[in-house]
């Protein structure tokens, strides 16, 4: 009696252990494949010149110069296929766009937060954030004058 006791505790821990390391496992991967969506994102911004849309995901879609927030729509991001689809339904990304303090128009923040949940049930967010100056951060920084404090 007492050794089946211990074989059925040593049983349903072992149960109990796959669990939480197949939730684990689900973070982990669903956090780098987050953490890659989003560099992807940032990097193709960072690649368009001020006067292009944001998105360039038709007219109707704010350009860089528009303050607020949207929805992305990851598959526009991204070749069609059924990786793709798996990464629709399972992320959604939104980005906000606003102007950077005392910078006259000239520099945007733009920040990008993905948000997914987990096979637990427990919903995860990531975001990232980046300047983005009418001129290149380049030219911002060493070319253009300091303003005022």
């Amino acid at each position: 009696m007492i050794a089946t006791f211990v074989l059925l505790f040593g049983i349903v821990s072992a149960i109990f252990v796959i669990q939480a390391g197949f939730r684990a496992l689900d973070t982990a991967r669903n956090t780098t494949l987050a953490a890659q969506v989003l560099q992807s994102e940032m990097e193709r911004i960072r690649l368009l010149p001020w006067s292009t849309s944001v998105s360039e995901i038709g007219p109707a879609r704010p350009s860089i110069s528009t303050l607020g927030n949207e929805e992305v729509n990851l598959r526009d991001l991204f070749p069609a296929g059924p990786t793709t689809d798996n990464l629709v339904r399972r992320f959604t990304m939104t980005r906000a766009v606003s102007d950077a303090p005392g910078r006259d128009g000239e520099m945007k923040i733009i920040t990008l937060t993905i948000t997914w949940r987990g096979i637990d049930g427990i919903q995860h967010t990531r975001s990232s954030t980046t300047r983005y100056a009418k001129h290149g951060l380049y030219d911002y920084y060493y070319t253009r004058a300091a303003p005022a404090s």
